[in-house]
């Protein structure tokens, strides 16, 4: 008996929290509650002023630096902004610090990719993250950094103009 309500005690614990956590549907539904899910609040972009980096060593594809390319183009079309389009290749005696308003593409050796990087680990293929005023995009692969790359236009640049995008 002593087993049985024991049980019943662990089961209430359990399924209690979880049920009270699950009132509402919707983040900002009709009834007023939310599931305990943040909606992040909708930040705009300005790119005027920024350069379009991708890496070099080793070479990206030529998949990559099309799409590459063709992001930069979208960027002209849709924003009216012609982006600058460089390796990342620092002179000597310069500084990615001197460079914060990037579109990082791809491995390159900036510190923002490194960042990004450690997100990959949950099985993602690509990831799109801000750091600082840079935003990344990059894949596991060169392939998966493409596919981030056709995201990313199409979900944000398409949608932005004036050089912004939301």
């Amino acid at each position: 008996m002593k087993k049985a309500l024991l049980a019943l005690l662990i089961m209430l614990a359990v399924l209690i929290p979880a049920l009270v956590a699950c009132t509402g549907n919707n983040p900002g539904g009709n009834d007023g509650t939310t599931t305990g899910v943040q909606v992040p609040e909708e930040k705009t972009f300005d790119l005027t002023g920024y350069k379009v980096i991708r890496g070099f060593k080793p070479t990206p594809t030529s998949e990559l630096i099309k799409g590459i390319g063709e992001l930069r183009n979208s960027i002209q079309e849709n924003l009216g902004l012609d982006l600058r389009y460089e390796d990342d290749y620092l002179e000597d005696g310069d500084s990615e610090d001197n460079h914060p308003k990037e579109i990082v593409i791809g491995n390159t050796s900036r510190t923002a990719t490194a960042e990004a990087r450690k997100e990959l680990t949950d099985g993602s293929r690509f990831i799109i993250k801000t750091v600082g005023d840079r935003i990344v995009i990059l894949g596991t692969s060169d392939d998966e950094t493409l596919k981030g790359v056709k995201y990313f236009n199409e979900h944000f640049i398409k949608n932005g103009s004036d050089g912004k995008f939301k």
